[in-house]
């Protein structure tokens, strides 16, 4: 009885090879209404002619068995590495394969006889068997194939990034395709912050990344590291500046758009390179702290004008620590607020009292603070004087 179950079985078998282009046509006539298919890059002649060939295998591993070559794997291969570079959706192209079954099932029903209802029930699962093979083994290429292309893509974008962001003079174009790389907006205000790798820096950027994947990062070297990222990201627990709101770093809040970031992360470095970092413990926005960085560059570029203003400090030494203090407090609140009263209320004196020092300050430094010159200069030079821990 069992040969001649085998016998019929077989027999079936090659009566459903005969007509596997009746399965072709049945596949092709479903598979176009697969979303992931309808819109795709896999033309009609790709998908007959993958039809074809997995028909084939799966058949001859039905009929045949082979305990060598395995036709359907060399297929699936094949076919989930290139369903992914085309971007065919797994869930998608797993469906396709599933049609397999179904339309193989559904012409061996128009084959068999009555008879043969206790043969299908005790062959079913060999033909699930060889269809599930077969897909289980595309789906492995297909991910196999989207990690490297995962890994290509990436090291393609990171080099996108740092032709980028090294670029002196970027044109609108290369703003574009970072934009459409990133799926950053190119005409968006945007943060730009740069700052050294402090230990804590790994895990605030831990933060950030599953946060928002709209923030951007560039490490050339190790010990430096440069974010940017649209001013549209929501305020949150794990922003950028809340993430980094204990590390000591440059940002700047509002630069124009994406083509003036380069620029922008340009002059972050330069003003946390030059100024003093030692007293910085958080993000130091540099629109609103100008000042020391200018006051660095231009009393470092110009030192000569330093020796004028030796006195000042010898007048200072000469002053007790309570006393040096007082007018160091004075001298800077004033220079914030240019107003005498204000000046009077913060530091809990006279006015009188305050005026008295501002002129002390005058005659040592050769400055007129009523002049809009010489009061810019002060700032400066106080600021610079802070600075290098002579204030």
């Amino acid at each position: 009885m069992a040969n001649s179950d085998d016998d019929r079985w077989f027999e079936l078998m090659l009566n459903l090879y005969e007509h596997r282009n009746e399965l072709v046509s049945d596949f092709m006539n479903h598979v176009v209404e697969i979303p992931g298919y309808a819109n795709s890059e896999v033309s009609m002649s790709d998908m007959r002619e993958t039809a074809v060939n997995a028909y084939n295998a799966i058949l001859r591993k039905i009929i045949d068995n082979p305990s060598g070559i395995d036709q359907r794997i060399f297929l699936a291969k094949k076919l989930g590495s290139l369903r992914a570079q085309q971007g065919i959706p797994l869930p998608d192209l797993t469906t396709a394969i599933s049609l397999d079954f179904k339309i193989i099932w559904r012409l061996l029903m128009r084959l068999v006889k009555p008879s043969d209802a206790a043969l299908l029930a005790n062959h079913v699962e060999s033909v699930w068997n060889a269809v599930d093979g077969f897909s289980q083994a595309t789906q492995i290429e297909y991910h196999n194939e989207s990690v490297r292309m995962e890994g290509s893509q990436f090291t393609e974008r990171a080099l996108k990034l740092e032709n980028f962001i090294n670029s002196t003079d970027v044109s609108e174009n290369e703003a574009l395709i970072v934009s459409q790389s990133f799926s950053i907006p190119i005409y968006s205000t945007y943060v730009v912050c740069y700052g050294n790798s402090v230990p804590t820096f790994s895990t605030a950027l831990r933060e950030i990344r599953s946060y928002s994947k709209r923030v951007m990062l560039y490490q050339h070297e190790a010990e430096t590291w440069n974010l940017f990222w649209p001013s549209t990201v929501p305020d949150g627990q794990g922003h950028p500046l809340r993430a980094l709101a204990n590390i000591p770093c440059g940002y700047m809040p509002d630069v124009r758009n994406l083509i003036q970031v380069p620029r922008a992360l340009r002059t972050l470095k330069h003003y946390m390179l030059t100024i003093n970092q030692s007293n910085l413990a958080s993000p130091v926005n540099v629109n609103s702290n100008w000042a020391p960085y200018a006051g660095t560059v231009l009393f470092t570029t110009f030192p000569e004008l330093l020796d004028l203003y030796t006195t000042y400090l010898e007048y200072m030494n000469e002053m007790s620590p309570k006393e040096q203090e007082e007018l160091k407090k004075t001298i800077a609140t004033f220079l914030q607020t240019g107003s005498v009263q204000l000046t009077s209320r913060a530091c809990f004196c006279h006015r009188n009292t305050v005026m008295k020092r501002i002129n002390a300050f005058e005659k040592a430094t050769y400055l007129d603070l009523r002049n809009p010159t010489d009061l810019a200069f002060a700032v400066l030079l106080i600021k610079y004087l802070h600075n290098v821990r002579k204030w």
